[in-house]
């Protein structure tokens, strides 16, 4: 069993999140440097798996993003 970072017990690693995961590697001695991007859905009552072309026009700038974090 997996704790969570509030304190809670989870019997699956769908339930063990980003935090979970920085504090137990904290616990082994390794503090990495993390930067998380995320996109927010516009919509979340449309489901689909491709994207919308509001964000196929936004992809340049993203991958910029993306390209300036990891240099």
């Amino acid at each position: 069993m997996l704790r969570t970072a509030e304190g809670k017990f989870s019997a699956s690693l769908h339930q063990f999140g980003v935090v979970d995961a920085l504090e137990s590697s904290a616990l082994l001695g390794h503090r990495p440097e993390v930067v998380i991007l995320g996109i927010v859905p516009k919509d979340y009552q449309s489901l689909g798996t491709e994207l919308t072309d509001e964000l196929k026009r936004s992809m340049p700038k993203i991958v910029q993003a993306i390209l300036q974090e990891i240099k």
